[in-house]
C-alpha cells in the first residue's frame, strides 16, 4: 500500500476535493502531456514545461508533495492547477475530470448535465464519446455499412486496425445522430459538441455535414479523449459536390494546429525511441501502426505547425516528416523548411519515391523497407541542399543559384540567426559549394539585409501561451492580491510560511506569536489563516491539506513556490539542527525568523509614528507629549539596533 493509498484508506480524507487529489498521481497526470524523467540523485521528476517555449527541462514534479513547479516561467500548483491551465478550464471542471479519471463518483448534489452557462465540458466529452461509439458500432455491424467496410478492405486494412482506431460510418441521413441521441443528450449539448447544428431556416436541427455519408475517424487529444472527427466521403458516393475530407469545426476542445492524429496511441513508443514520424493523413497513420510502426502520427488536413513541433519535442528528440513522392508532396516539404530550419529539434525530411504515399509504400515494400528509408532521412537543411543542387546544372552559375537559394532560406528564418545550428550549417556549406566560409557568411549578411528591408506582408497576430512568463513581479499595494515582493519583511514572512509547510507542528507556536492581521503579504496572510483554521479544527495543517483546499490557481502557484524554496534551502534540516536556546522551546532557526519579523514590524511602526510626529512638530513650536514619547522610543530602538 502506498502512502497516498493509506491516506485514503485510513479515512482521513473528509472533503471530496481532498479525496480526488489524494487519488490522483500527479506524475502520471503530467506525464500524459510531457515526457518526465527522474531527476538524478533525487525523488523528483523533470520535463520540458508545456506553458512556455522550454528548451531545457525546467519543470519539476514532486510525487511526494504532489505538486509541480517551473523555475523558468514560474507556473506551479497541484493536479487541479495543472489541468485548469493545460485545458483552460475552471476549478469545477477540473474537479469533475479528475474525479472521473480516478473513478470517483461525484456527490449527488454536484451531478449536472447543464448549467446557466451551458453544458459542462465533461458533458460535452461524454456526448462526443457516445457519438464515437455509435458510429463505430454502425460501421462494424450494420448491413448498410457494407460499402464502407469494403472500402477499408480494398485499402488493405485489417479489422483489428479498424477496432483499434474506433473507425465509424455515418449513413446518408441528415438526422441519424439527432434521432439516436434523444433521451441521451439535449440539443444544447449536441450543438456545443459540434454533433448537430440548427437549420438555416430555424425549423429545427440536423447532423453536422462532416458526418454525412462518410467513414469517420475519431480524433483524440493526448489524454485519449475523443474531441472531434474527420470524415472521408466514400469513392462511390453520389454526392459529387462534397469535399473529399472534412473535419469537425474547431472548438475549445479541438484545434487542428495543436493536435496530431494518433499521438495518444504513439506517445509511449515515441518516448521509447525518442523519435516521432509525421505523415499527412489518417489512413497513412493507421497503416503504419498496422505494420508495427507505432511511433507514427498524422496531421489533420493542415501543414505541420510550430505548435505541433513544440508538442512533439516534449516526447521526442528527432522528428521525421514523411511526404508523398508527388509534386504536391515535394512542394509541402519545401514549405515546411522555413518554419522548422531553426527548430530546436533534430528535424529530418523523407520524400517517398514518385507517386507513393506511406500506406501504399508499406503494402508494396513492407515495414523493414519503410524503416530503412526513415533511418536514411536527411536533416532538413541537407534535404533542401540536395533539392537545390538537383534543381540547377552542375555549373558555376548553377552552383551560385543553389547557394543563393540556401541563403535565402536561412535569411527567412530569423530565429536561426546567431545560433549554434546556424554556425554549424555555415561551416558545412563552403565545402559543398567550393567557396570560402568568409564569402558564405558575407553573402548571408547581405541576404538578411535584403529580407529585413523587404516590404512587410500583412499578418495575423498569433496568440502566445506564455503570458506573463517574462514579466517582473512587484510588491502590490492591494492587500487582497497575491504579492511577490522582496522587502525584508516580505522575505521573512515567506520564510515563516516555508517553516510551517516544512514542519506543520510549529503552527500552534507561531499562532501564539503572530496574528494574521499583522502580516503584510496578502498571499502569506491567506495561507497562514488557512493553516491556523486547520489547526483549530484539530487537524495537522500539512502542505497536502492546504493545497487540497485551495481553488485559486495563483494562490496555489504561490504556495508551491514557497514549499519548493523551503525544500531547496533544506528548511527541515535547519529546523532540526538549530536547537532551542535555554528557556525556549522553539527551534533556533524559527525563533530567529520570528524575532527578526517582530523587529521589522517595530521599525515599520516607528517610521510611521516618526512621520506623524514630524508633521505635528512642523505645526507647533514646542514638542508635545506624543512627540517626546516617540523620541524616547526611537532612542530605545537605536540602542537595541546597536546591540543586535
Amino acid at each position: 500500500m502506498t502512502i497516498r493509498e493509506g491516506f485514503v484508506s485510513r479515512g482521513l480524507v473528509t472533503d471530496f476535493k481532498e479525496q480526488v487529489r489524494a487519488a490522483t498521481d500527479i506524475v502520471a497526470l503530467i506525464g500524459e502531456t510531457i515526457a518526465l524523467q527522474p531527476r538524478r540523485g533525487g525523488r523528483d521528476y523533470v520535463g520540458l514545461c508545456p506553458f512556455h517555449d522550454d528548451h531545457n527541462p525546467s519543470m519539476t514534479v514532486s510525487p511526494e508533495r504532489q505538486s509541480y513547479k517551473c523555475w523558468s516561467c514560474n507556473e506551479g500548483g497541484d493536479c487541479f492547477s495543472f489541468l485548469m491551465k493545460i485545458e483552460n478550464i475552471d476549478f469545477r471542471e477540473a474537479l469533475e475530470m479528475l474525479a472521473q479519471r480516478a473513478h470517483i463518483e461525484l456527490p449527488r448534489q454536484d451531478r449536472r448535465s447543464t448549467s446557466p452557462d451551458g453544458p459542462s465540458r465533461q458533458t460535452i466529452y461524454e456526448a462526443i464519446d457516445w457519438t464515437r461509439r455509435i458510429l463505430h458500432e454502425h460501421l462494424m455491424q450494420a448491413p448498410s455499412s457494407a460499402s464502407a467496410r469494403h472500402y477499408f478492405v480494398e485499402r488493405g486494412f485489417e479489422e483489428e486496425t479498424l477496432v483499434d482506431f474506433q473507425i465509424g460510418f455515418h449513413p446518408f441521413d441528415w438526422e441519424w445522430l439527432l434521432t439516436r441521441a434523444r433521451g441521451q443528450f439535449d440539443v444544447e449539448t449536441l450543438t456545443a459538441a459540434n454533433i448537430v447544428r440548427a437549420r438555416k431556416d430555424q425549423s429545427g436541427y440536423h447532423d453536422e455535414i462532416v458526418f454525412l455519408d462518410r467513414v469517420m475517424f475519431p480524433i483524440h487529444d493526448t489524454r485519449g479523449r475523443c474531441v472531434a472527427f474527420g470524415g472521408r466521403i466514400l469513392p462511390e458516393s453520389t454526392r459529387e459536390d462534397a469535399p473529399k475530407y472534412l473535419n469537425s469545426a474547431e472548438s475549445p476542445l479541438f484545434a487542428k494546429s495543436r493536435l496530431l492524429y494518433g499521438l495518444d496511441r504513439a506517445r509511449d513508443q515515441i518516448r521509447k525511441t525518442k523519435t516521432a514520424v509525421v505523415v499527412e493523413g489518417y489512413t497513412d497513420c493507421m497503416m503504419a501502426h498496422q505494420y508495427g510502426l507505432t511511433e507514427v502520427v498524422g496531421t489533420l488536413g493542415t501543414a505541420l505547425t510550430e505548435i505541433h513541433v513544440q508538442e512533439l519535442k516534449r516526447f521526442a528528440q528527432k522528428v521525421i516528416l514523411v511526404f508523398d513522392g508527388d509534386d504536391a508532396g515535394m512542394a509541402a516539404a519545401e514549405r515546411s523548411l522555413t518554419t522548422f530550419l531553426a527548430a530546436d529539434v533534430d528535424l529530418r525530411i523523407l520524400t517517398l519515391p514518385a507517386g507513393a504515399d506511406p500506406a501504399d509504400f508499406l503494402i508494396e515494400n513492407g515495414a523493414e523497407a519503410f524503416r530503412e528509408a526513415l533511418n536514411g532521412a536527411p536533416e532538413a537543411w541537407e534535404h533542401k541542399l540536395q533539392v537545390c543542387l538537383g534543381r540547377y546544372p552542375d555549373t558555376v552559375d548553377g552552383r551560385e543559384r543553389a547557394l543563393a537559394e540556401m541563403l535565402d532560406l536561412m535569411a527567412a528564418s530569423p530565429r536561426l540567426s546567431g545560433t549554434q545550428r546556424e554556425d554549424l550549417i555555415l561551416r558545412r556549406l563552403p565545402h559543398r559549394f567550393g567557396v570560402s566560409e568568409h564569402v558564405v557568411r558575407r553573402e548571408l549578411k547581405q541576404h538578411r539585409h535584403r529580407t529585413a528591408h523587404a516590404p512587410k506582408k500583412p499578418h495575423l497576430a498569433r496568440s502566445d501561451n506564455r503570458q506573463g512568463a517574462e514579466s517582473e513581479t512587484t510588491i502590490s499595494e492591494d492587500r487582497d492580491r497575491p504579492v511577490m515582493g522582496n522587502s525584508k519583511t516580505d522575505i521573512l514572512e515567506k520564510e515563516l510560511l516555508g517553516v510551517m509547510f516544512a514542519m506543520p507542528s510549529t503552527v500552534r507556536d507561531i499562532q501564539q506569536s503572530i496574528r494574521t492581521s499583522e502580516l503584510g503579504n496578502a498571499s502569506v496572510r491567506q495561507l497562514v489563516e488557512m493553516s491556523y483554521s486547520i489547526a483549530d479544527s484539530g487537524e495537522e495543517p500539512t502542505f497536502d491539506r492546504i493545497l487540497a483546499r485551495l481553488e485559486d490557481p495563483e494562490l496555489k502557484r504561490f504556495a508551491v513556490e514557497i514549499d519548493e524554496q523551503a525544500r531547496r534551502t533544506d528548511v527541515s534540516r535547519r529546523l532540526m539542527e538549530q536547537k532551542p536556546t535555554e528557556g525556549d522551546h522553539l527551534p533556533g532557526f524559527l525563533r530567529q525568523i520570528i524575532d527578526n519579523w517582530k523587529w521589522n514590524q517595530r521599525m515599520r511602526t516607528h517610521l510611521i509614528e516618526q512621520e506623524h510626529a514630524s508633521g505635528r512638530s512642523m505645526a507647533k513650536a514646542t514638542l508635545d507629549s506624543a512627540s517626546i514619547t516617540m523620541l524616547r522610543s526611537a532612542s530605545q530602538l537605536h540602542r537595541e539596533r546597536a546591540s543586535r
